[in-house]
């Protein structure tokens, strides 16, 4: 690789092209770009399973659970508490007992929230 293409790609990278329309441009495999960005020192981006999580606790910053539809039963409030789980199993049969609904019912309604 020579040092203009090395510039264009450093160039092509930090403006966010996709690894596939990179390795179109250079004629590669997205591999190949992946291995060029680790070689030219750049970092990865951030990918979907990459985001970092978010802070638990009463007024640590946390992201308050999104707005759903009105449900006679998940009230804001209960939708809070559920988005609080994070999804964890464990933290999820504890509700069981706690709101009275199946696990499957908390389960799924953590993964509403969480898509929404």
């Amino acid at each position: 690789m020579t040092a203009a293409e090395r510039e264009k790609f450093v160039r092509f990278w930090e403006k966010g092209y996709p690894e596939a329309d990179i390795a179109e441009i250079f004629g590669c495999t997205r591999g190949d770009v992946r291995n060029m960005r680790r070689d030219l020192g750049l970092k990865p981006r951030c990918g979907k399973y990459s985001k970092p999580k978010a802070a638990e606790g009463a007024g640590s910053g946390e992201k308050p659970p999104p707005s759903m539809p009105a449900h006679p039963f998940w009230t804001p409030e209960r939708d809070a508490v559920v988005f609080r789980t994070g999804g964890r199993y464990g933290d999820i049969a504890e509700l069981v007992a706690v709101i009275g609904r199946p696990h499957a019912a908390i389960l799924q309604r953590w993964h509403q929230l969480r898509a929404s």
